[in-house]
C-alpha cells in the first residue's frame, strides 16, 4: 500500500507550505485555547471575504484585516502574510481536504443499505435511518462536519480534533460529545457553541493528543519521547471506551446516562455540558 501526504492536485496552492502558521503563532504567545478560539471566530469569516475578492483586491484586504480592532491584542503577532498563510492553509486546504473525508462518510451512508453479507439477518439489523459517527483528531473534524450537514447523524463524537470545516458557525445537527486532551479543551469552542441539541465537552487529564491512539499502549517509546502524557495506557482506552460507549447508547438507544455523564470518572474535565437549548449544567472544575 502507497500513502501519500500532499494535497489532491485541485487544491491549488500558491507557494509552498510554511513549517508555522497564524494559529500556532499566537498559541506560542497566549498558550490559551479559548482565547485561539475567539479568534478563529474573527478569522473565519474574513478568510470567507478573502476569497470572494478578486486577487487584485486582496492584498489591500489583508493590510486593512491586520489592522482591524477585533485583531489589537494581536497585532504584534500577526503579519500579512501569516493572515494570508491561515486564510490559504488552515482555511482553505484543509477545509477542502476535510470535505473529502466527509464524502467518505458520506459514501458510506449511502452504500450501506444495498450492502450484503453472508450473515443470515445481517442488513435487517441495520439501522440506516441514521448513524452515530465519531473519529479521532482529524477523523473526529470530519465527524463534526458531517454532524453539522447530514441529518442521517443521530449522535457524534471528535476524539480530539481541531475542528476544520467550511461550517465553521453552523450547529452540530445532533447530541454531540468533545473529548480534548488536558491541552486541548476550549480548542473548538468557535466551532460548537453554543450547541442546539445535547453537548457534552469534557477533558482528560494527564493525555496528550497521542494519548488517543493505540502507541501509548503498542509502543511505550512514546511516553519516554514524552508524545504521550502520564495517563497509564490502559487507563486511556478503558476511558476512551466507557465513555465513548455510554454517550452512544445514552443518545442512540435511549438509555441512562450514567451519573452526570462520567462525571465520577477523577480524569474527566467538565468545561460544558449543555442539554438541548438550556443553560452549560457544569461547568469547568
Amino acid at each position: 500500500m502507497t500513502t501519500v501526504s500532499d494535497y489532491p492536485s485541485d487544491i491549488d496552492l500558491p507557494r509552498a507550505e510554511l513549517y508555522r502558521g497564524l494559529v500556532g503563532t499566537l498559541y506560542e504567545a497566549h498558550h490559551d485555547l479559548n482565547e485561539i478560539s475567539a479568534v478563529k471566530e474573527v478569522l473565519s469569516p474574513l478568510a470567507e471575504q478573502y476569497f470572494a475578492l478578486d486577487e487584485r483586491d486582496r492584498r489591500a484586504f489583508l493590510s486593512q484585516a491586520v489592522a482591524m480592532d477585533e485583531l489589537r491584542a494581536y497585532r504584534p503577532f500577526i503579519s500579512e502574510d501569516l493572515l494570508e498563510d491561515y486564510f490559504l492553509y488552515d482555511f482553505f486546504a484543509e477545509n477542502s481536504m476535510l470535505q473529502y473525508w466527509v464524502e467518505d462518510i458520506q459514501f458510506i451512508a449511502d452504500t450501506l443499505p444495498d450492502l450484503q453479507a453472508p450473515i443470515t439477518g445481517f442488513s435487517e439489523s441495520i439501522d440506516t435511518g441514521g448513524f452515530g459517527v465519531f473519529g479521532m483528531s482529524y477523523g473526529g473534524a470530519a465527524a463534526g462536519e458531517f454532524c453539522k450537514i447530514d441529518s442521517r447523524c443521530k449522535a457524534g463524537v471528535n476524539l480530539d480534533g481541531t475542528q476544520f470545516g467550511r461550517r465553521w458557525n453552523q450547529a452540530v445537527s445532533a447530541p454531540f460529545l468533545m473529548l480534548y486532551n488536558g491541552e486541548h479543551q476550549g480548542g473548538n469552542d468557535f466551532g460548537y457553541l453554543p450547541p442546539t441539541h445535547d453537548f457534552w465537552d469534557y477533558g482528560i487529564t494527564g493525555s496528550t493528543h497521542f494519548d488517543f491512539t493505540d502507541f501509548n499502549y503498542v509502543w511505550p517509546l512514546f511516553r519516554t519521547l514524552e508524545y504521550t502524557g502520564p495517563i497509564d495506557a490502559m487507563r486511556m482506552i478503558d476511558i476512551i471506551n466507557t465513555v465513548v460507549l455510554n454517550f452512544f447508547d445514552h443518545s442512540l438507544r435511549g438509555k441512562p446516562a450514567p451519573g452526570e455523564l462520567f462525571t465520577d470518572i477523577p480524569e474527566i474535565v467538565v468545561r460544558h455540558h449543555w442539554t438541548g437549548l438550556s443553560r452549560p449544567a457544569a461547568a469547568t472544575r
